[in-house]
């Protein structure tokens, strides 16, 4: 049993009291390390599908109170409190007598998960008395397990986000975001009468498109509303709606009702870190203009990206040399064309006004990301040698490519999952150009662009990627693009053997046991 004074201070409803009181028994004594505990963090943040959950998967585990990979570790006494009121617990909980010899991370998930199991009675003096209480669960067991896991994660309260997921001048009560994207949002209430309330507001502070510049592949955000002592956890889908996870609000007043939340938390990561590889590697603002080099600036509107570039024919065009009218929009023309997989897909073609010297066009939107398995490495370079193949058909070269110009178009309908972008880089195979974009001297053939130095570029493309255990046959493809002759097209690469080995090496991979 506690001594009186901590005991008292656990049970206090005092969010204050309370955590004083659970670092005090969990400070106690000095026992050798517990390796169940050890180990319970790799655990529940490993074995991740490489796909983001479903959603219905999902609904499923919280709906019918799923273990997790591992149990979640918490102080002995407070997991002795617990069990007495709710015996069940012990399928999600183990207890932990000492956190000596613990790293960080075990010994925050600890000390997180424990103060949020002892908060017995919410006490609230206006929304902000749930933070404490909230944080726990959220923040505070998430932060531990992406530590383990290798993702950063960023979170604001009562801030519009960076990521303009949310409606402007609108504040989502708690946002947290995984690299750039918007991940969970929180709305909370004083009162258990405006737990409903709290939904709408999930809502209501949210933008009215889905688009892939903010969400990337995402299939669901999720969020959580409470209201007083009520919890409720949702998903926001693509389509606008608000689904629920389980069919009836957790209560946060009793032991059970903590249990689950807490657990439903765990899920609710696990489903996130299923998302990492859709996630985009950077967001454009809604209706914020991004200033580039050269006078490019880029605007993400709700359905599209707009890009102009200032001074175009007299400083891109006659001094800076980097296309011309005629080049750039001779490619959009190609990309327009139903069959340009491979291409960005222009919605608007390019424009460009004499007077006030601008150049504009209107692009679908994708999300920056590069492959993180030998599958999405294959899909990404197939689709940029697609798009390419178009270009050198009409003897232009894109000239530029390397991981930023080439997005994940995961807009519905899209007709390319990889998209070759920034097309006002293109010029005529075999024209000496007066401006080099590459001082690597083995890209050009004879000073010049040819459609050789395009897949020349495709190898280190393929070579500058973090995707593990590089297999023959690509070792083999990225050496013969490396050295490709005067005269190969992307189309003549689709064709090669050496192209054809690789795509079985992939797929033999994928079929063997991990």
């Amino acid at each position: 049993m506690l001594p009186n004074l901590e005991r008292n201070a656990i049970l206090s409803g005092d969010p204050n009291e309370q955590v004083k009181g659970v670092k005090q028994v969990i400070n106690e004594g000095e026992q050798a390390p517990d390796p169940i505990a050890s180990s319970c963090l790799p655990q529940l943040a490993g074995h991740i599908p490489d796909t983001p959950v479903p959603l219905n998967t999902l609904k499923e585990a919280i709906r019918n109170r799923q273990t997790l990979p591992a149990k979640l570790p918490v102080h002995a006494t407070v997991y002795n409190m617990c069990v007495s009121e709710y015996p069940a617990a012990c399928d999600y909980l183990h207890p932990v007598t000492s956190l000596s010899g613990a790293d960080s991370a075990l010994a925050f998930f600890q000390t997180h998960a424990t103060g949020f199991l002892t908060f017995l009675r919410i006490h609230c003096n206006g929304e902000a008395g749930l933070h404490s209480a909230i944080d726990l669960m959220t923040l505070g067991v998430w932060e531990p397990l992406a530590s383990v896991a290798d993702a950063v994660l960023v979170s604001s309260r009562d801030k519009s986000d960076s990521s303009s997921a949310t409606v402007s001048m609108k504040r989502p009560d708690l946002s947290i975001h995984m690299g750039s994207a918007l991940v969970l949002k929180g709305e909370e209430k004083e009162d258990m009468t405006e737990l409903a309330d709290a939904e709408h507001e999930l809502l209501s502070k949210f933008s009215r498109k889905w688009s892939p510049v903010y969400f990337g592949g995402m299939p669901y955000i999720l969020c959580f509303a409470v209201g007083g002592s009520l919890l409720q956890w949702c998903a926001l889908t693509r389509d606008g709606q608000l689904i629920h996870l389980h069919d009836s609000p957790m209560r946060l007043d009793c032991w059970q009702g903590r249990v689950w939340a807490l657990v439903a938390s765990i899920h609710c990561f696990r489903a996130v870190l299923s998302m990492r590889k859709v996630l985009p590697v950077s967001v454009l603002r809604l209706h914020k203009k991004v200033e580039r080099e050269h006078g490019v600036s880029l605007e993400a509107k709700e359905d599209r990206i707009v890009k102009k570039i200032k001074n175009f024919g007299k400083h891109y065009v006659k001094k800076l040399m980097l296309t011309t009218w005629e080049y750039v929009g001779k490619a959009y023309e190609i990309a327009s064309k139903s069959g340009s997989v491979g291409l960005v897909e222009p919605l608007q073609l390019p424009s460009w006004r004499s007077e006030g010297d601008e150049y504009k066009v209107s692009l679908e939107p994708g999300y920056g990301a590069t492959p993180t398995n030998s599958v999405q490495l294959l899909q990404a370079v197939t689709c940029v040698l697609q798009g390419l193949s178009h270009l050198h058909k009409e003897q232009l070269v894109h000239r530029d490519v390397r991981w930023p110009n080439v997005v994940h178009g995961h807009r519905p309908g899209s007709r390319s999952e990889w998209m070759l972008v920034d097309l006002e880089t293109v010029w005529q195979a075999g024209k000496a150009p007066s401006s080099r974009l590459h001082r690597i001297a083995d890209v050009l053939l004879n000073g010049r662009y040819e459609l050789a130095s395009d897949l020349r570029l495709v190898a280190r493309l393929m070579e500058d990627t973090c995707v593990a255990g590089t297999g023959a046959a690509q070792v083999t493809l990225q050496r013969e693009l490396s050295q490709a002759a005067l005269g190969t097209s992307a189309e003549q690469v689709l064709g090669w053997q050496s192209f054809q080995n690789w795509k079985l090496e992939v797929q033999a991979n994928e079929r063997e046991p991990h």
